[in-house]
Order: C-alpha cells, then sequence, then structure tokens
C-alpha cells in the first residue's frame, strides 16, 4: 500500500476526530519538546524574529 493511504483510508471511512491522530491509524503525540514552556517561547520568539513582527 502507498505510504500514507491507510491514514487517508481511516479518516475517510471512520469518525476518528482531530488533533490527536498522525496518520489516521493510530494515536500520536508531539515531540515532548513542543509541551515544555521554555522550549514554546523560544519558538514563539523566533517565529516573530522571523515574521518581522
Amino acid at each position: 500500500m502507498t505510504p500514507g493511504a491507510a491514514g487517508v483510508i481511516a479518516l475517510a471511512t471512520r469518525e476518528l476526530g482531530s488533533g490527536g491522530y498522525f496518520d489516521g491509524t493510530r494515536p500520536s503525540r508531539a515531540h515532548a519538546a513542543a509541551y515544555d514552556p521554555e522550549v514554546r517561547a523560544r519558538l514563539e520568539e523566533t517565529t516573530e524574529r522571523l515574521l518581522g513582527t
């Protein structure tokens, strides 16, 4: 099967909700650092600098 096809089929044929699934076939979480407030603050600062805001 083509990579990603199982996820597309699952999303199209089942009610899986949103935001909690990476490929539509199993639960997934972001990298642990994504939940770290300091990492998130640095990412926000970097994004603001890149966008010039």
